[in-house]
């Protein structure tokens, strides 16, 4: 795995978390500057978290309705994590149980997070 592919959705979350964020503060600021009400001190972090949360899923339903059906936005399409239902189940040799679907490399990590995965007992096999 490439370390474009391994860090490229990493990356493009951590963008969109900080444009998310920025946008929610300077919203909220914005809303401050107005001749209006002020925002109580003790509430303005709970009000900030509040719009960067609105701001993260407004993102996610536009770029799952626009973008290839992942809440991705921006992110090509040969970056995107595989799902672990898309990778092929072959049966290696001399073995009568399929690869574990997540770990296709078989080096006993998830392919998609670098988890661990759980290998099958003796027994199982």
């Amino acid at each position: 795995m490439s370390k474009i592919r391994q860090y490229g959705d990493a990356l493009e979350r951590t963008l969109w978390t900080a444009a998310e964020g920025a946008g929610a503060v300077g919203l909220v600021a914005g809303y401050q500057a107005l001749p209006l009400a002020d925002i109580p001190p003790g509430w303005v972090v709970l009000v900030t978290v509040t719009v960067g949360a609105l701001l993260a899923a407004g993102k996610g339903i536009i770029a799952t309705n626009v973008g290839n059906g992942s809440a991705s936005l921006g992110l090509p399409a040969d970056l995107e994590p595989i799902p672990a239902e898309a990778v092929q189940h072959e049966l290696p040799a001399g073995v009568g149980m399929p690869i574990n679907p997540v770990d296709a490399d078989g080096d006993g990590r998830d392919d998609t997070t670098g988890r661990f995965v759980k290998r099958p007992v003796e027994e199982d096999l």
